[in-house]
């Protein structure tokens, strides 16, 4: 088997390659001959007219749009950078053996993992200000219900980082006299959140994604301001709600490539041993 083959199945032989060649070759063809018929059907629905971009060749809707993109973004930085540190703290609470720490963390985590998102920012939309008590713009009640949501995300992430760590990290710590307060903060937190940086950006990007539910609130994100632009000219709906969709994606994708990259640096080989260096000398 090559280094390059997976686990799951070996390496394809002439035939499987062939027959793989062949099946990508009609997707392709079936995606273009798709992309054909929706382009032919647009156009034939007069959805190309300029008069329907005419509001995209203003550059006051573009910062229009770039406002309610800063919108989202300031929920998204906001939400991470409270509940963040929060999770990291419910985590450890999960992990200790104490139960009135323990079981109140299990009760939040698994409280709020269970309960829907869009749900959650509803109840708060309408408890606090039907309850007198305080008052919250949309922002907050975005970012709230948002908060609470992934302390209980991000704490399960850092947990299993935690768990995955060998026992001998902290078996080596408390040979050298490090109690549990010093072993946790200088040797098993470092190492777990760096194991899952990747997922930890990954939940980031669905953290952003997540602010579009502001528009029920309604709070001024991206998708808000295109509902306000599409309202403003009706008949560039689907010209609107395209633009809005390319703005997500580029944010998705830049996000995403940025995780890809932190992976592969992560995923640096050590070097290897000069050639001719015996085996049992090079892994010594």
């Amino acid at each position: 088997m090559s280094k390059d083959s997976n686990f799951l199945f070996d390496d394809m032989g002439p035939r499987a390659k062939r027959r793989v060649r062949i099946g990508s070759a009609i997707a392709t063809l079936l995606i273009i001959w798709s992309l054909w018929v929706i382009y032919n059907r647009l156009e034939s629905n007069g959805q190309f007219e300029g008069r329907r971009w005419a509001l995209f060749t203003h550059h006051g809707t573009w910062l229009f749009l770039l406002g309610g993109l800063g919108n989202t973004m300031l929920a998204a930085v906001l939400t991470a950078c409270i509940s963040f540190p929060l999770s990291i703290l419910m985590a450890l609470a999960r992990l200790s053996k104490n139960p009135i720490l323990s079981k109140p963390a299990v009760a939040f985590v698994e409280f709020f993992r269970s309960m829907p998102l869009v749900i959650l920012i509803l109840f708060i939309a309408v408890t606090a200000p039907a309850s007198g008590i305080f008052k919250m713009s949309g922002l907050w009640v975005l970012v709230t219900g948002m908060t609470m949501y992934y302390i209980s995300v991000f704490s399960e992430v850092v947990r299993a980082g935690i768990i995955s760590l060998p026992s001998g990290q902290r078996e080596a710590a408390k040979a050298l006299g490090m109690d549990y307060k010093q072993t946790m903060r200088l040797v098993e937190l470092p190492q777990a959140l760096y194991a899952m940086t990747p997922a930890i950006m990954s939940q980031l990007l669905f953290l952003v994604q997540d602010t579009s539910i502001g528009y029920i609130i309604p709070y001024e994100e991206l998708l808000r301001r295109g509902r306000d632009i599409e309202s403003y000219l009706p008949i560039s709906i689907l010209q609107t709600y395209l633009v809005v969709t390319l703005v997500y994606a580029i944010v998705s994708l830049s996000m995403l490539a940025l995780t890809n990259r932190i992976e592969r640096n992560r995923n640096i080989s050590t070097p290897r041993a000069p050639k001719g260096t015996p085996k049992v000398a090079a892994s010594a």
